[in-house]
């Protein structure tokens, strides 16, 4: 099935602000939709495993408001994550970083309507490094 850049993509970008510097960061509530989506669960079944109100985590996803401490930690040992991780406006992991390298490389999407050509997929990849550079 052909895959669109964005879609795929954004699954793993969807939600990136860009700091002045250009440094790709995620925010709190972008990590949380994040992760929620790569478990493949609905914002229901999430509060039901947390034993949360829908509405109240609704609004967490939406960076309306932030969880106290508890359940911060509630949500990182759900998702196998540190508070940290979730708090400190970090950019991917290296196996996200992997993973979306792998995908922009050999992945099957198309930009702007084409399925981008061995060079097209140096440019993408190029970029990301860019992005990614320390």
């Amino acid at each position: 099935m052909e895959l669109s850049i964005i879609n795929p993509i954004n699954k793993i970008l969807a939600f990136l602000s860009i700091t002045i510097t250009h440094r790709v960061i995620i925010l709190f509530h972008e990590k949380l939709k994040y992760l929620r989506e790569h478990q493949e669960l609905s914002q229901r079944e999430i509060c039901n495993r947390l034993g949360l109100p829908t509405s109240t985590y609704c609004r967490y996803e939406s960076g309306e408001t932030q969880p106290n401490l508890t359940t911060l930690k509630l949500i990182a040992n759900f998702f196998n994550v540190t508070v940290d991780y979730l708090l400190d406006n970090q950019s991917f992991t290296e196996n996200e970083l992997v993973e979306l390298r792998s995908f922009l490389k050999t992945g099957n999407y198309t930009v702007y309507g084409k399925f981008p050509s061995d060079k097209e997929r140096q440019k993408l990849l190029a970029i990301l490094e860019i992005l990614f550079k320390d």
